[in-house]
């Protein structure tokens, strides 16, 4: 299994992979350059060659700068995080990053000097929240969604907070439960049912309202829950806190949050 936290921060990176991107843009005409965008027409209109090179050369367009190259913690290079660049999800205010995994293995024995072949990618959509959006979602989203000018606006920032979500729904409709729930319990209307957290001196409300901040949302997954209702689990940085809103779900906001709790966890490496 494998993260965003992966990505730039722990994941087994070396040479191999910029020297890929190297090889595959000194292939493909125009590659490293920004080109006009084609319509639909001119694209169909292609040849199988041309066609092959010019969604080649799209699909390294998108990808972000590999920033960093470091050593895993067996030390042999096995994957190479990359990103997408940013680029707008189905809501206005919604961002989307697409995380990749490119997957290698050693042409012969294992060792530091074995060759290195990339096989497969993997990938997996996060999400950054620039503003929350409200309401009832639109049925079918316009695709034009992608153009969003504050999601370009995140290309190279590297302080910007992205986290994991199995869809751009839930993850509006987590993140808007963590802050109705918030807000409740900052108002003193709202409990906690359970909570474990190692600071004795921190209560579970106190220790919620401080981490639970859209800005330190690490990932969102839905959970089970009871009819009407539905469950997130929000992991905001060794915690998750696992709120039951009251709703249908055709709104990104619960009409009321039901039950919450918070648990320290502890990553053995």
């Amino acid at each position: 299994m494998w993260s965003v936290a992966d990505i730039g921060r722990h994941s087994p990176l070396a040479k191999g992979a910029l020297v890929l991107l190297l090889a595959v843009l000194a292939v493909v005409p125009g590659a490293a350059g920004a080109q006009t965008p084609l319509s639909s027409r001119k694209r169909y209109a292609q040849p199988p060659r041309l066609a092959d090179k010019s969604v080649k050369r799209d699909l390294l367009s998108i990808l972000a700068p590999v920033r960093a190259l470091t050593r895993g913690s067996i030390m042999m290079y096995i994957d190479q995080g990359l990103t997408t660049r940013p680029y707008g999800a189905d809501y206005d205010g919604l961002c989307r990053r697409d995380a990749l995994l490119l997957k290698y293995a050693p042409v012969g024995p294992h060792s530091m000097d074995a060759p290195m072949q990339p096989y497969g990618l993997e990938a997996k959509a996060t999400y950054h929240i620039v503003r929350l959006p409200r309401g009832e979602p639109a049925n079918d989203p316009p695709r034009n969604h992608a153009l969003q000018a504050s999601c370009d606006a995140l290309d190279g920032d590297d302080k910007a907070n992205w986290f994991e979500a199995d869809t751009a729904f839930q993850a509006v409709q987590g993140a808007s439960a963590l802050v109705m729930a918030v807000g409740e319990i900052k108002a003193g209307k709202l409990k906690a049912e359970r909570c474990r957290v190692y600071d004795p001196k921190v209560s579970c409300e106190n220790a919620i309202v401080a981490k639970g901040k859209i800005s330190d949302i690490w990932s969102i997954k839905s959970c089970d829950a009871p009819p009407v209702r539905f469950c997130y689990a929000i992991d905001v940085g060794m915690t998750v806190v696992t709120i039951t809103g009251v709703g249908d779900g055709s709104k990104f906001e619960p009409d009321a949050i039901a039950s919450i709790k918070a648990e320290d966890y502890v990553v053995v490496t």
